[in-house]
């Protein structure tokens, strides 16, 4: 199952250090991003954007590096890199890596993964606790809300994690929502408003 949109969080990186990574990721391909002007065809372009000293790169819609990028990153950045992911079937998951692997991942559906066998299910369940250790300025309390499984009586509760949210549980933009309690900023308003600064891989 192909994500709808694919997003990496960097926590505590200023966009500029996380370009130049990035650019040095693509160099070793002799390919490079070069910043362009947002337009509508915003799927097609690379957007970095920063809140807090954290940053969010959103990725085409068809790159397929997205973990490597993040393992490169978490290198040379010494960072833990979350690489989220929003499907179009109102689902949304996260994984969290750290010092060359994942050390933690959530999915409140996992059973909708392609190819996931049934004793992986229990992978996917999360741990804020391991996410409020790498993000010291995160209560545990802001974050656990979210760890729910999404069972059809919960869904259909149509209940928020938290109050100041926009989205319900069983919604896939539920993400978004997740990314702002960690100090993580999704880079589109809407279609006609875009944060930060857009690039394309030549």
């Amino acid at each position: 199952m192909r994500a709808l949109i694919s997003m990496s969080g960097i926590v505590g990186k200023s966009q500029d250090e996380v370009l130049g990574v990035l650019n040095s990721y693509f160099n070793k391909n002799s390919k490079v991003l070069k910043e362009t002007a947002l337009n509508t065809e915003i799927y097609k372009l690379f957007l970095l954007s920063e809140s807090n000293n954290n940053s969010v790169i959103l990725y085409p819609e068809l790159f397929s590096e997205i973990n490597e990028v993040a393992l490169y990153l978490g290198k040379k950045l010494d960072s833990p890199i979350f690489n989220f992911y929003i499907y179009d079937v109102d689902l949304w998951m996260y994984e969290l890596f750290y010092d060359g692997k994942i050390i933690d991942r959530f999915c409140p559906l996992p059973r909708y993964i392609e190819d996931i066998e049934i004793e992986e299910i229990k992978l996917y369940k999360g741990n804020p606790k391991v996410v409020c250790k790498f993000l010291e300025a995160i209560q545990f309390d802001e974050i656990r809300e979210y760890y729910k499984p999404w069972t059809e009586k919960l869904i259909k509760s149509q209940e928020k994690a938290y109050s100041n949210d926009e989205f319900t549980y069983g919604m896939n933009w539920q993400a978004v929502d997740f990314m702002r309690k960690l100090g993580l900023k999704y880079p589109i308003v809407d279609e006609e408003e875009l944060i930060g600064r857009a690039f394309k891989l030549i």
